[in-house]
């Protein structure tokens, strides 16, 4: 298993992001300005159904986590 500091795992999510996912906006920023992508439980706790509040329902959820995970890891063992 090939090591990767966080900036360059997030690096990787983000590149992988922007060529399968679905909303720009799901890519975010930490405190340190490293952009990487929002979790899925992160993500859809947001954009769920909430009768309480005037938050209007969103249809976008996704999960891409797994895909995600499996193809960065898949980069890091080819050594690209």
């Amino acid at each position: 298993m090939i090591e990767m500091t966080y900036e360059e795992s997030a690096q990787r999510e983000v590149a992988w992001y922007r060529q399968n996912g679905k909303y720009p906006h799901r890519l975010v920023r930490d405190s340190k300005g490293v952009q990487y992508v929002m979790g899925d439980w992160s993500w859809n706790r947001r954009h769920r159904p909430c009768p309480n509040c005037n938050r209007p329902y969103t249809t976008e959820r996704e999960v891409i986590e797994p895909q995600m995970r499996a193809a960065i890891a898949g980069r890091a063992e080819k050594g690209s």
